[in-house]
């Protein structure tokens, strides 16, 4: 579903599958720095957030959180929804709000700037996402991207994937593993869970199709 031109202007189910994740296991989170990369509304990094937000030992500040996506209308959307006072990632900050845009680290120019500014400025120790392997034509783009986070460190990326067409599905995990990463699968709804455990539990059917997918450089 396309709102807008964009489909970062609705949360899909996998943002809701990696919610629910990290809320069970908030440790994964906990006084991390974090980079999303298609944030959209901003659902996800607004839980990350306010699991940190719960957890801050009085005086002492919450580490970077980096919610980005390529359009600017997203990315409003997305300020405004962290910013709400119901919402208690209100009271984070050091919410960031930024612009990233995959292709250009396909471009060798356009590469080195964003390595710097991924490694240096936002120092993610964690690097999460949901339902952003949807086009085949973004593969490369994001792994791309991942890479110039990732290489060479001990930083770990933890995506929610939908699966909507196996082909696709396929070409990630090839083109991630020939690219250096390891892929391991952390979690597959089907037959682990109840639909009472979820956030909203109308979205449940839709989570047997998704996958939880922890990726790192190859040491």
């Amino acid at each position: 579903m396309i709102e807008a031109g964009t489909t970062g202007l609705r949360t899909w189910t996998a943002a809701f599958f990696l919610a629910q994740y990290l809320l069970q296991n908030p440790d994964i989170v906990l006084q991390k720095r974090v980079l999303e990369l298609g944030s959209g509304i901003g659902f996800t990094g607004i839980v990350v957030g306010t699991v940190q937000v719960l957890s801050q030992a009085q005086g002492s500040p919450l580490p970077k959180l980096w919610l980005t996506d390529v359009d600017e209308t997203v990315l409003s959307v997305c300020r405004r929804n962290v910013d709400l006072s119901c919402n208690l990632s209100s009271l984070h900050g050091n919410i960031q709000v930024a612009r990233i845009d995959w292709f250009d680290a396909l471009n060798e120019t356009s590469a080195y700037n964003m390595s710097f500014v991924i490694r240096e400025q936002m120092d993610p120790e964690l690097i999460i996402g949901s339902d952003i392997v949807f086009d085949p034509s973004l593969i490369k783009p994001l792994l791309s991207t991942l890479k110039l986070a990732i290489t060479d460190s001990n930083r770990t990326a933890l995506f929610a994937l939908t699966m909507r067409n196996e082909t696709t599905m396929s070409m990630f995990l090839s083109s991630a593993q020939s690219m250096g990463f390891m892929v391991e699968e952390l979690a597959h709804l089907a037959g682990s869970t109840g639909t009472e455990e979820f956030l909203l539990p109308n979205v449940a059917e839709d989570m047997s199709r998704v996958k939880l997918l922890k990726l790192y450089w190859k040491s």
